[in-house]
């Protein structure tokens, strides 16, 4: 299994960060896919691309639209925050510690990008989309946040 490898799904060649919100993202083992919703415009057949993170055996998990345009995903094996653009770009922006693993990732509704990591100890982070990240810690010890989101009337 390829653990460095993320996979998305773009319809009739179009960005992936302009019908994001008209998509599907699903995770699957170490692999993104991006998958139309019904209802969208798409062709039958959707093109399957899949890009190599930087970092071998990163281990793309959680995935989420950013405020930038950009789709944002954490990766569990390399404590790394990556970015990918519409033409396929991947930035990686490494956590200050390497204790825990990444899990879930959302953009928030101050712009910023919100992530969990599970370890000890766990923590909730918050990264810029330049890439600035900060981490808090969780003071419970038995802490495993593995999800993350922004509930209404944010959305």
């Amino acid at each position: 299994m390829n653990l460095n490898l993320l996979t998305i799904c773009s319809c009739e060649g179009e960005c992936m960060a302009a019908r994001i919100k008209r998509q599907l993202m699903i995770l699957l083992s170490s692999t993104l896919v991006l998958v139309p919703l019904m209802g969208a415009t798409a062709a039958a057949d959707p093109t399957i691309t899949e890009y190599p993170t930087p970092t071998s055996n990163s281990l793309p998990y959680g995935v989420t639209p950013g405020p930038d345009g950009n789709v944002w995903f954490t990766e569990a094996n390399s404590h790394n925050i990556g970015r990918i653009t519409p033409i396929g770009t991947i930035t990686e922006f490494p956590l200050p510690t390497t204790d825990t693993s990444l899990t879930s990732i959302t953009s928030g509704p101050d712009g910023n990008l919100w992530f969990t990591e599970v370890g000890y100890p766990s923590r909730v982070g918050r990264s810029t989309t330049g890439g600035t990240i900060t981490e808090y810690d969780i003071p419970t010890d038995s802490a495993s946040p593995i999800g993350i989101t922004v509930l209404s009337p944010y959305l």
